[in-house]
């Protein structure tokens, strides 16, 4: 009884390990990233591009009657900034989010199979 409680241990570190290779397979990054979010960050890419050229010309203009308001460029720019930094964000967490977890279940797996095979190899000697 004593020998199957590090046995278990090595199994269930195998398994872990053989889970953390088979994770980013069964649960791919691209489950929680849809075509809208994508194409939204397109979109927003292009207008804080185009917006970015819009208001440096806005700033540079010598008369402020003509052409667009220059705080209104930049606190339209902002938002857009924002926005896109947010996607960004949730999009870069949405990618890694299945190595991280792989990463965590192999390393867990890995220390198990070190435990349990140390238990093992001590209870063998005794």
């Amino acid at each position: 009884m004593k020998q199957s409680v590090p046995l278990a241990l090595v199994v269930l570190g195998v398994a872990l390990v053989v889970l953390s290779f088979l994770w980013g397979v069964l649960f791919p990054a691209s489950n929680n990233w849809t075509e809208d979010k994508s194409a939204r960050m397109a979109t927003l890419t292009k207008e804080v591009h185009a917006l970015l050229f819009q208001v440096e010309g806005a700033k540079q203009r010598r008369s402020m009657t003509a052409g667009p308001n220059p705080a209104e460029l930049q606190a339209e720019y902002d938002a857009k900034k924002a926005e896109l930094a947010a996607l960004r964000t949730e999009f870069e967490t949405q990618r890694d989010a299945p190595q991280t977890t792989s990463k965590i279940l192999r390393w867990t797996g890995i220390a198990l199979v070190l435990v349990g095979g140390g238990a093992v190899m001590a209870q063998r000697e005794a």
